[in-house]
């Protein structure tokens, strides 16, 4: 027996996927079954490093990405402070700007295939080691399969969930870097010795910055419902 929703009952779900899945996703975010998606947040962390090194005139060199949810990219020349900026912010904004690509069907379809081969490329020329280049692989190809699946309902909720968490992992990061008493280089930790600010000012304005993404995300799903 299928379930069937009407337009209304499809609306109310997708606005309480939304206000959920932040949620429940900072609050569980040690579950393993998150472990997949978590590792696609790390991946477009790293590539967002490394696209801004390429734009700003520099090069990548390698991408490493750790079972453990570790990741690190070396590159070479650019504007250091751009790079460093760009791992938290490139991860806001690639998850803002795919949540919205799921209203609008043409444009989601050109990003997704743009994704896709992004990470098709980042994989095949830059990622170090099996685990990374699996999903790379992996990932890759869900962006590219995407735009050919006929269950729009169903693209749509997947994309707003990657969105999402996409988001969320800025929150968890960020918390874990303003919280931990010891030494990490972290992205705020570079920008604070490349700016003298503190490095938990750069933490606290990203925090701030995703909370108000995820309110504009709120409001922009009422409104286009």
């Amino acid at each position: 027996m299928k379930l069937k929703l009407n337009k209304k009952q499809k609306s109310l779900l997708e606005l309480s996927l939304l206000i959920v899945i932040p949620i429940l996703t900072f609050l569980l975010w040690e579950n393993p079954v998150l472990y997949p998606i978590k590792i696609f947040s790390v991946l477009m962390h790293e590539i967002s490093h490394g696209l801004t090194a390429i734009f700003t005139g520099g090069y990548v060199l390698e991408l490493n990405l750790s079972e453990y949810l570790g990741g690190s990219l070396i590159s070479s020349g650019g504007n250091q402070f751009v790079i460093a900026s760009s791992g938290y912010l490139g991860s806001l904004l690639f998850g803002s700007i795919l949540y919205i690509s799921s209203f609008h069907t043409n444009f989601f379809r050109w990003l997704s295939v743009f994704i896709g081969t992004i990470l098709l490329l980042f994989t095949a020329n830059f990622i170090k080691g099996t685990f990374g280049a699996v999903f790379g692989i992996i990932y890759s190809f869900i962006f590219l399969a995407l735009p050919f699946i006929k269950n729009e309902y169903f693209v749509k909720i997947t994309t707003r969930i990657l969105a999402m968490v996409s988001i969320i992992y800025v929150f968890t990061d960020i918390k874990e870097d303003l919280l931990t008493l010891t030494y990490r280089e972290t992205d705020a930790q570079l920008l604070f010795e490349l700016t003298g600010i503190k490095a938990w000012i750069w933490g606290l304005s990203w925090f701030l910055l995703t909370a108000a993404a995820i309110y504009f995300l709120v409001r922009y799903s009422i409104k286009n419902k």
